[in-house]
């Protein structure tokens, strides 16, 4: 599945992007431990955005992708050992 953002201003639509993984890549399976699992095994953190070094607005956004990355980890850790 994948996202397609458009915004349209003035009449006029333009794209935004294309979104590839959604909730930070984390995904709900419908059994909590299974859930658990798969996300442990999926991290975006690999990536090669995220592994490469970037300059100006590429820099900012992986450091803010990084930062909601753990904030999502940290939100699904609170099924760990459910």
């Amino acid at each position: 599945m994948v996202r397609c953002d458009l915004y349209e201003v003035n009449g006029v639509i333009y794209f935004s992007e294309f979104t590839f993984y959604s909730a930070a890549g984390y995904s709900w399976v419908g059994s909590r431990a299974l859930t658990s699992r798969l996300n442990a095994m999926w991290d975006i953190r690999r990536s090669w955005f995220l592994t490469t070094s970037h300059r100006g607005w590429r820099r900012f956004y992986a450091r803010l992708l990084s930062a909601a990355l753990d904030a999502a980890r940290d939100r699904t850790d609170c099924f760990e050992g459910l």
